[in-house]
């Protein structure tokens, strides 16, 4: 007997997914719960955990001595590792990440902030390509700005990471994880008739 189960001529009760033009795009965070995604994001932090920042002079010749302490504490906020995680996972999940500078009393680079991209606005100028920045309710000099886009298009103010890339795949993954769970939760237990034609002893066929 044909029903409208998701197997098709299976009797087991199926639960068809919605269409895939009704589903809400997949932010970074819900991109980690998928696994290959999180696992390729622990990789990097781990890979970039011991990366060491480099001084190098007007010439192109790395300084051994007197580099500045910005390479090793860049942020008064947060520690070394916790700064490049944030600005290569923003970079990775969102497509771009920003830095906001704060400068000294001499003019010199004081602290690095890493902003949320969704907290920062961008437009830019068409004919001349030039971007704006917002932040906290306010226009901010592009001097103050570092605004690195993984991958970029002519006429896009904004950069574009493997997770826009990847949305429709995103998105089947996070659906089949969904009915995965309403299924072993016990949401759908399943139903159907075993047949065997071998002899079965008391205690088989009770289970």
């Amino acid at each position: 007997m044909r029903d409208s189960s998701a197997g098709g001529d299976s009797p087991l009760p199926g639960v068809l997914p919605p269409p895939r033009a009704l589903l809400p795009s997949v932010t970074a965070r819900e991109a980690l719960r998928v696994s290959v995604v999180s696992r390729a994001v622990d990789m990097t932090n781990t890979l970039i955990s011991g990366l060491s920042l480099d001084e190098y002079d007007h010439k192109g010749v790395r300084k051994t001595t007197g580099a500045s302490q910005l390479l090793t504490k860049p942020s008064t906020e947060t520690d070394y590792e916790e700064f490049l995680q944030q600005s290569v996972n923003d970079f990775i999940l969102q497509g771009e990440f920003f830095w906001y500078l704060t400068h000294g009393y001499n003019g010199a680079i004081a602290n690095i902030r890493v902003l949320p991209p969704s907290s920062v606005t961008v437009t830019m100028d068409p004919q001349t390509g030039i971007r704006e920045y917002g932040w906290s309710h306010g226009t901010v000099p592009r001097s103050r700005i570092v605004h690195k886009r993984h991958t970029t298009l002519s006429d896009q103010p904004r950069g574009l990471g493997p997770v826009d890339f990847a949305q429709t795949e995103l998105r089947l993954a996070l659906v089949v994880q969904k009915f995965q769970l309403a299924w072993f939760d016990g949401g759908m237990p399943p139903e159907g008739k075993l047949k065997t034609d071998q002899n079965l002893n008391a205690e088989l066929r009770r289970s």
